[in-house]
């Protein structure tokens, strides 16, 4: 089964005064991130094909962060798709102290074979950075926005589904050693209609200088969906990936 998720977040909050922290930021300033593809195709009793590729980059400055987020899934079996799905998200942070900041987040995704084809959130909160490094990093966010969603119904029909959602998030990263990292998120978005649960879990291990090899197992699950669909479903990658950033 292949994830019907998410993943691209965006935010927006501007003109917020930042609050003095007697103790400096060491996080890096510029821009970092990294870039992988995916692909594996099997001859047999039945042709399959599976393709990834993901995209996170990040730009740091003294009190902003700016996170950009792409992820694209597919899956073919004997001819037919059996997945396909596209996620964007870009969210800021604003620092109002060394441990807390507040951010606007904005996610859109796509998938065809969901009961759920499209859905977009705007989410504005409070974030903790409750371990700040430099080998275990861990924040938490609270927040509350709008959820717009194309919902099939029990007769097949697509109807909208607007609500309001209050959400919780969880982003853990444990630096193994330079190069190798283990990373885990969590997000719940929860409305009267759905609650929409998205889980990442990854390890990545490096082969050469910036290129790494990167092994990830993605579940999302949808508490309201219609006959026919599944409320669960999982999806797991192996990447090669590119990393860069700030000396």
């Amino acid at each position: 089964m292949y994830l019907k998720a998410t993943v691209l977040s965006a935010t927006l909050v501007f003109g917020i005064p930042a609050v003095a922290d007697d103790d400096e930021d060491e996080t890096p300033l510029g821009w970092a991130g990294t870039a992988g593809l995916g692909f594996l195709s099997t001859t047999g009793n039945s042709d399959t094909t599976n393709w990834n590729a993901q995209a996170d980059v990040t730009k740091r400055t003294e009190r902003w962060e700016h996170i950009f987020k792409a992820v694209a899934i597919g899956a073919e079996t004997d001819g037919a798709k059996t997945a396909e799905r596209y996620g964007l998200s870009a969210a800021s942070r604003r620092d109002l102290s060394e441990k807390s900041y507040l951010f606007g987040r904005f996610t859109y995704d796509k998938d065809e074979f969901s009961s759920y084809p499209r859905q977009i959130t705007e989410t504005i909160g409070y974030g903790r950075r409750v371990l700040t490094g430099p080998t275990h990093l861990f924040n938490i966010e609270f927040g509350a926005g709008a959820r717009q969603a194309d919902f099939i119904d029990t007769t097949g029909a697509t109807v909208d589904q607007d609500e309001f959602i209050v959400s919780a998030n969880g982003h853990y990263t444990w630096q193994i050693s330079e190069g190798a990292e283990f990373e885990q998120l969590l997000g719940i978005a929860a409305g009267s209609d759905n609650t929409r649960v998205d889980s990442v879990t990854s390890l990545r291990a490096p082969v050469l200088g910036p290129v790494g090899l990167k092994v990830s197992y993605t579940i999302s699950h949808n508490t309201d969906v219609s006959p026919g669909f599944k409320s669960t479903d999982t999806f797991t990658a192996i990447n090669l990936d590119y990393s860069f950033g700030p000396e």
